[in-house]
């Protein structure tokens, strides 16, 4: 049977399906649960049940652990109303290559053919979104910029950036053209952007805080217990929360969305990450059920 390319709408992932024998559902490698659903010769992927976590369950505050757990869980899988699979073939076909390129040159050459053939392809913009600088590589030590993700460095060691260049990188979260053209495109703008400053904060945990060397392991190589790191993150991150709720770059609302983003990532990476924020004294974030919405 022929295989047929379909993109997730949430990270821009190719899955390579046989169009013959679609399946019922399927679990992106981002978490989110999609339906597969033939669109002529193409084939779609839609959010499948979004994981709805219902109403707060009695002796649930929105800021219990069961709250934000929920919040990053629910999120995760959700496929944030972000709509559609490219409709071009060959765009599904540049996105199918491109996740399947080690070389992150090669893969930001295939994003500007996509978005060549189409630019208005919420995949191709999602994907190029999301790919950052890869493509310029490290340059010097810790040149972790490269990361799209990295912009919540700003957050964490605040002293490594002149005033300037902060507002800028606090400016990026919400005002990258890609971005802009990306919520232009969507079906559910809103929901858009919570769930891209979700995968933004889950980035920047696994990689840059648990994914740290000097956090996950003791010396000698040795790997240290996972409640003496999530109490280690925790710090981090209760510090992060603080000052984003206190910087002047952001509007209220922007605010809010970066903070409940970072919370609900960190609760669902670390099983007592509540627990450990709340004794690092971090402000508490109601999560944002933007799921919900879709």
């Amino acid at each position: 049977m022929p295989q047929a390319p379909a993109v997730c709408p949430l990270c821009a992932h190719v899955h390579t399906l046989d169009a013959g024998n679609l399946p019922d559902t399927l679990r992106c490698a981002c978490g989110a649960m999609l339906t597969p659903r033939r669109n002529g010769a193409a084939v779609l992927l839609l959010a499948a049940d979004a994981g709805d976590p219902g109403p707060e369950q009695p002796g649930h505050t929105q800021g219990s652990p069961s709250a934000h757990m929920r919040a990053a869980t629910a999120g995760s899988k959700a496929e944030a109303g972000i709509a559609r699979a490219p409709e071009n073939p060959q765009v599904a076909e540049l996105l199918r290559r491109a996740d399947a390129e080690q070389s992150p040159a090669k893969r930001y050459a295939l994003y500007q053919q996509a978005l060549a053939l189409d630019g208005d392809s919420l995949a191709a913009n999602l994907a190029l979104l999301h790919h950052g600088r890869l493509h310029e590589g490290i340059r010097h030590p810790n040149d972790y910029g490269i990361f799209k993700a990295y912009l919540f460095h700003i957050y964490e060691q605040p002293g490594d950036y002149t005033p300037q260049a902060r507002q800028d990188k606090a400016r990026e979260f919400f005002d990258h053209p890609l971005l802009q053209k990306a919520l232009s495109l969507s079906a559910d703008a809103d929901a858009t952007l919570d769930a891209y400053l979700h995968r933004l904060a889950r980035e920047y945990v696994q990689l840059f805080l648990r994914g740290r060397n000097a956090i996950s392991h003791h010396i000698f190589g040795f790997s240290r217990g996972e409640q003496d790191v999530a109490r280690t993150c925790a710090s981090i991150v209760a510090a992060m929360l603080d000052r984003i709720a206190q910087d002047d770059c952001l509007t209220p609302d922007e605010r809010t969305r970066l903070a409940a983003a970072l919370r609900a990532v960190f609760c669902a990476e670390f099983s007592a990450g509540d627990a450990a924020l709340q004794n690092a004294g971090a402000p508490d974030v109601p999560p944002r059920h933007w799921w919900q919405r879709l």
